[in-house]
């Protein structure tokens, strides 16, 4: 066991090169629910090296500005990993897992992929994705505001690119969206015991609705096959065209771990909840879109084949209820 545990650890090497403004530093561990937990210092010019395990989230902390030198995760190989601080002017002082220092797009990341830029439609304010070495570190944004000046550092979490099967219901998924999840709670549980006590069998139906109903075996209650209808018409409009949604969660690197949500049509953010189980509401915080898309983002909505696969499934199935009902019908 003492011999895997031992397999499973790398280690950090970091040194501290260059600052503005502090003459030593100190290594934090950072938990999964963004608490910090300090374990050396580094002095100015000098190096630490600090065991760990793949995954584990670490951040280096000036004594005297209380600024973020720098954030990592440890990745499972090289067995040693070093990391070097030095920050050399303030517009360059970006928290980073390689440097604090901006660099160009490296040999095995192209131009392309170190491009990314979502910019508010309103006040001017942007966020940059910012360069980094090939698979080195984590992928860092900064926001600026309408006066170009940098306000904040986010590390990117996920990168999504959602269908929106049920397009037609945007309104009402947002509205869901920007209340909190015990309210989302009472309103699931609402809906539930409508079914459990079939209160939608008040509504009085033709005859002959029912009756088709039955034979595409969809019970009753006519309802149900105008909300599967419905739910199959605009799914399959959904994949055709494709309706998408491209969005990019973010983590601000400072100690109030903001969360930042990018997408096509607005920028929202929440605080991160001290609760078990329960996730703060998004707020929406200015309508703007992605004026230059990262790579990872391209590649995200460029993969269609559940596409292909949903529409075969829906032919087959909308073709078998079809037959099954004009056969019961004649």
């Amino acid at each position: 066991l003492v011999f895997l545990l031992r397999m499973a650890l790398v280690t950090l090497n970091i040194s501290l090169q260059s600052t503005i403004a502090d003459s030593s530093a100190k290594l934090l561990w950072v938990s999964d629910t963004g608490e910090e937990t300090p374990y050396v210092d580094v002095q100015l010019g000098n190096s630490v090296r600090q065991e760990t395990f793949a995954g584990h989230r670490w951040l280096v902390r000036g004594n005297d500005s209380r600024d973020v030198l720098l954030t990592l995760e440890a990745a499972a190989a090289p067995q040693v990993q070093h990391f070097s601080i030095a920050i050399n002017e303030p517009a360059s002082a970006v928290p980073s897992a390689v440097s604090s220092e901006a660099v160009e797009p490296h040999a095995g990341e192209d131009a392309q992929e170190a491009v990314g830029v979502w910019a508010a439609l309103e006040d001017g304010a942007r966020f940059e994705r910012q360069p980094r070495r090939a698979g080195q570190g984590p992928i860092v944004w900064r926001e600026f505001d309408g006066e170009g000046i940098e306000v904040a550092s986010y590390e990117q979490v996920e990168v999504r690119c959602d269908t929106r099967w049920f397009w037609w219901m945007d309104r009402l998924f947002n509205q869901m969206l920007s209340i909190p999840s015990d309210q989302q709670n009472i309103v699931f549980s609402a809906l539930m015991i409508v079914a459990a006590y079939k209160l939608d069998t008040i509504v009085v139906w033709p005859r002959w609705a029912r009756i088709y109903a039955m034979a595409l075996g969809l019970g009753p209650n006519p309802l149900v096959a105008v909300l599967l209808l419905l739910v199959i018409l605009g799914a399959v409009v959904a994949a055709v065209l494709p309706l998408t949604t491209q969005t990019l969660l973010l983590r601000n690197l400072g100690p109030s771990r903001l969360e930042v949500r990018l997408s096509d049509t607005g920028g929202y953010s929440r605080e991160p909840s001290n609760r078990p189980g329960y996730a703060n509401p998004w707020k929406a915080v200015a309508a703007g879109k992605f004026s230059s898309t990262p790579r990872d983002l391209r590649d995200s909505r460029a993969r269609r084949s559940h596409h292909l696969v949903f529409l075969s499934l829906t032919f087959l199935f909308v073709a078998a209820r079809v037959g099954s009902a004009l056969g019961a019908v004649s």
